[in-house]
């Protein structure tokens, strides 16, 4: 569940999507411009009695920090705990893996970036303390030293390129399976 960066998938992420998640029968359920608020909104509204998932991944708080009303990281962390609250009540059996929100922007200096860096870090330790997992894929998009995007990741300084969906998958899906090798 997410935003244009989980949305995407379905266009620019395609070929990887359909090699490494379609034998685990996996559903997309992201919609670009979605806040954490539109994503708890739509879960309210899913029925998951016949198809309860097994695993959650959820890619969000990009667009609660940097959209015309953009929230402080407190706020997003909130969301993403309320949306998580929600979807541990409609399917207690499904683990939980939290992304971490990826680089937004060119500027490694902006505020939106700072605050991404921020909410990673206050993902990582409510994760400690929660039933959920955590995969920090944050850093795998940017260059350490310049702190700008590795170059041919990005199309635009926010959205995946093929071949930033292509990283993105190859840590993913082994967090996935070793998820479901526990269960």
């Amino acid at each position: 569940m997410g935003d244009s960066l989980t949305d995407y998938w379905s266009s620019t992420g395609k070929s990887n999507w359909e090699l490494d998640f379609h034998d685990l029968k996996a559903g997309n359920y992201g919609i670009a411009g979605d806040r954490v608020e539109h994503m708890d909104y739509r879960l309210q509204k899913t029925d998951f009695k016949r198809h309860e998932p097994r695993v959650f991944v959820i890619l969000a708080g990009t667009n609660n920090l940097s959209q015309e009303k953009a929230e402080s990281p407190d706020a997003v962390l909130k969301r993403i705990e309320s949306l998580i609250a929600g979807i541990q009540k409609r399917c207690p059996k499904c683990q939980i893996l939290v992304l971490s929100v990826l680089p937004n922007g060119e500027n490694p200096d902006a505020r939106l970036r700072k605050d991404i860096v921020v909410l990673n870090e206050k993902l990582k330790d409510r994760c400690k303390v929660k039933t959920w997992g955590m995969l920090d894929v944050h850093d795998l998009f940017f260059d350490s030293k310049t702190k700008k995007w590795k170059r041919g990741l990005t199309i635009d300084g926010t959205h995946l390129s093929a071949h930033g969906y292509d990283l993105l998958a190859r840590k993913l899906r082994p967090a996935i399976l070793e998820i479901l090798e526990r269960k």
